[in-house]
């Protein structure tokens, strides 16, 4: 960190900038006035992947904090632009400290020139922090309605306070609908030639094929694709403000109800983040058992996927097979936890319950099957000439645009870039285990369908390695010394790992108290689902649904 703060002082020229550290944190503090020429220093030095934008509200002021990551370097960089609520007098003079503050009022310069994958990221600070992001082309709200009133992470906003929504109108009022007229005035398509009229076509919210609440609005050329926009919130719950307000051993359940199909994945982060922050050194035993149930989930995760991706393009044979599968998985973790789908396992410090000798081997029994099952799969789907027809050379999104859309995980390895967490920044003890990280260049649907399916079989590696690893580690140590009342100390921390959809991340403010100050999700569906239109472009409108369903958005997670 500071032979970058250097090279940007000394070589970019840029003098206005200092570090702080907060906590696990060390940022660099930029002001509105250099933000783009930083980041497009650093986005030259290889910091190619914006991870997310998001905002604290110290009530005297509201920092904005963005986090570069570079893939090729394997670390990341926090920026932080601070917006001052009280405006300098006339004439005052600022201080060394004072300059670093913005000049206007909760107004900074979009990055979305730079990164297109600070559009979204940038729509849902304006929306919860009513942040001006000037120059971004379609700042709106992205989560809440657009009658919402007041911005909801403000510590200002009462958390009781009502509001009237009407059940009659559009989630999103209709100044802010994507028509065929607005279309083509702001597309500058006026005199183009098309083969039919063009027409505005909507999908969803409740379309069976959108795996939940997700409406996608077409214009539509015949049956060609010429522009698709996603609209969610429709399943906003307010995980982040609730969480806020909740004790620090209170989180976990929350978490659950992300990605409701990758419980145990949306835990990890947290209890990494927590740990980070109040040196906590987890038992050995317990970070083996924490790799195990998530590489099982990350499987019974993929099973979902593959299974009801299969039932949208028309293949229903494989939903039966690879659900019982995934029951084989789901009844480890109800001895394990006494649930199905929320498990509320994982703890700070490590885990609630041990892995014995009767669930170990259930454990071992279920590798051996799944990966006699896995050519069972390949051989019913993989080879099939009507599902090469449907994925081969459909949906392509290209390295270049999946680093800058900001897409993680499968998603970005079917594109061709190896990254991948567990492997590159190894957490836990995942840098003691030995497994492959597959990685395709087309960056089309199949690409992306053999991806999760190679996942599959380097998951039981990495699970039969675990199990193996259980009979030489002492039993009963699963959970470090941890006050009952969780207080860290102040500062800030990000942790991230490897989830199924990408990188999922949890960045914390504390301010030394038992509730969180800032507690923010970086969930991988919601970059991932930005990438939609990009994939779809020049597409028929029939394969919308598998290219949509190869995102694997589960809308819990990217609405939060």
């Amino acid at each position: 960190m500071d032979e970058i703060f250097t090279e940007i002082k000394d070589n970019a020229g840029i003098k206005e900038i200092a570090l702080e550290e907060d906590g696990a944190l060390k940022y660099i503090v930029v002001n509105n006035k250099n933000l783009q020429q930083v980041v497009k220093f650093l986005k030259e030095k290889g910091y190619e992947h914006l991870s997310f934008v998001t905002a604290v509200d110290k009530l005297n002021e509201l920092e904005i904090v963005y986090l570069l990551h570079s893939y090729t370097q394997k670390n990341f960089i926090p920026l932080k632009i601070k917006l001052s609520k009280d405006k300098p007098k006339t004439g005052e003079t600022k201080s060394e400290t004072e300059k670093f503050y913005s000049d206007e009022n909760f107004a900074v310069p979009t990055l979305t020139e730079i990164f297109k994958s600070a559009d979204w990221h940038e729509r849902e600070t304006f929306d919860m922090f009513d942040i001006n992001f000037e120059g971004h082309k379609n700042l709106r709200r992205i989560l809440l309605p657009a009658e919402f009133k007041g911005y909801p992470l403000l510590k200002s906003y009462p958390g009781n306070k009502e509001q009237e929504i009407s059940l009659d109108s559009d989630f999103e009022a209709t100044k802010d609908e994507l028509t065929v007229n607005k279309f083509i005035e702001s597309e500058g398509q006026e005199g183009r030639t098309y083969q039919t009229k063009i027409m505005h076509l909507n999908v969803g919210p409740h379309h069976p094929s959108t795996h939940g609440v997700l409406r996608l609005r077409m214009i539509i050329d015949g049956e060609r694709m010429i522009k698709i926009e996603p609209v969610i919130g429709y399943l906003h719950r307010g995980i982040e403000k609730l969480c806020e307000g909740l004790n620090y051993n209170q989180i976990v359940p929350y978490t659950d109800r992300l990605d409701y199909v990758a419980s145990m994945l949306n835990e990890f982060p947290y209890v990494i983040a927590m740990e980070k922050l109040m040196n906590i050194e987890v038992p050995e035993r317990a970070q083996v058992i924490r790799i195990i149930v998530a590489e099982l989930n990350r499987i019974a995760s993929h099973i979902m996927w593959f299974t009801t991706w299969c039932m949208d393009l028309g293949a229903t044979t494989p939903f039966f097979y690879g659900f019982n599968d995934r029951e084989k998985i789901l009844e480890i973790f109800e001895d394990l936890s006494r649930a199905r789908m929320m498990f509320n396992y994982m703890c700070v410090g490590g885990v609630k319950k041990d892995i014995n000798e009767s669930i170990a081997k259930k454990i071992y029994k279920f590798t051996d099957t799944m990966s006699a099952h896995m050519k069972e799969y390949h051989n019913l789907i993989t080879g099939n000439e009507i599902f090469l027809a449907r994925t081969k050379n459909i949906g392509i999104l290209k390295k270049e645009d999946a680093l800058n859309l900001g897409v993680t995980g499968p998603m970005l390895r079917a594109s061709g870039a190896n990254y991948d967490i567990r492997k590159d920044e190894p957490y836990s003890m995942y840098a003691q285990f030995k497994f492959n990280v597959p990685v395709f260049n087309e960056g089309d649907n199949f690409s992306r369908y053999m991806v999760r399916m190679n996942e599959i079989e380097e998951s039981l590696k990495i699970i039969k390695q675990g199990t193996d690893m259980l009979n030489s580690i002492k039993e009963g140590e699963i959970i470090a010394k941890v006050p009952r009342m969780i207080i860290p100390p102040k500062g800030s921390v990000y942790a991230k790992i490897e989830h199924a959809k990408g990188e999922m991340g949890i960045f914390i403010v504390s301010d030394g108290k038992p509730k969180p100050y800032r507690f923010k999700i970086r969930s991988p569906s919601f970059s991932n689902l930005s990438a939609l239109p990009k994939m779809c472009e020049n597409n028929y409108v029939a394969d919308v649904v598998a290219i949509s369903g190869t995102i694997d958005p589960v809308m819990g997670c990217v609405d939060r």
